[in-house]
């Protein structure tokens, strides 16, 4: 003879939170890996950004810029980009010269890369509303990041990252690299 009645089995709660655990799990990872992976996400682009703006008002401060200067100012992004990796960048000095705004000298970190403001002419288009005048000249920085997702790369896939900063300069022209 048993000693359980059958509503002995219904009322017993052993195992329950066991079960809502099991249940729950699948959920609380995707949460926690979706909120490491946003926020990855955020911080490289804030560096970017951040490389950008600096590069360019770095660039923009001289009266003159020479190739070391450069290859200084493109070392310093790769320190700005830490511990993310490498960003391409690509620095522009743009004049209008009262037809359109062309391009007076280009360097770039990755030879194969293509600006997003300066087209193969050397004609540059700006963003927006955003206009240069007659005479006037700019120093451009853009850079580039390939993202990969650390965990869903297979789902998300990967995305190239673009920030652009344009400065005038300060104490001159910079219409050319010394």
């Amino acid at each position: 003879m048993s000693h359980f009645k059958n509503d002995d089995y219904i009322k017993s709660q052993s195992g329950t939170a066991f079960l809502e655990f099991a249940i729950m799990l699948p959920v609380l990872l995707l949460l926690i890996f979706g909120v490491i992976e946003v926020t990855r996400y955020v911080l490289i682009t804030e560096k970017i950004n951040n490389a950008a703006h600096t590069i360019s008002s770095l660039a923009a401060r001289s009266d003159s810029i020479t190739e070391d200067d450069i290859t200084n100012l493109f070392d310093s992004t790769q320190h700005i980009m830490d511990p993310y990796g490498n960003a391409n960048v690509i620095l522009s000095s743009i004049t209008n010269d009262g037809t359109a705004s062309r391009l007076n000298w280009q360097r770039k970190t990755d030879s194969n890369s293509n600006s997003n403001v300066v087209d193969g002419s050397g004609i540059a288009t700006f963003p927006g509303s955003f206009t240069i005048s007659a005479g006037e000249t700019i120093i451009t920085a853009e850079v580039f990041y390939n993202y990969a997702p650390m965990i869903w790369d297979n789902i998300y896939g990967a995305d190239q990252l673009y920030a652009a900063k344009f400065t005038k300069p300060r104490l001159g022209g910079l219409g050319s690299v010394d």
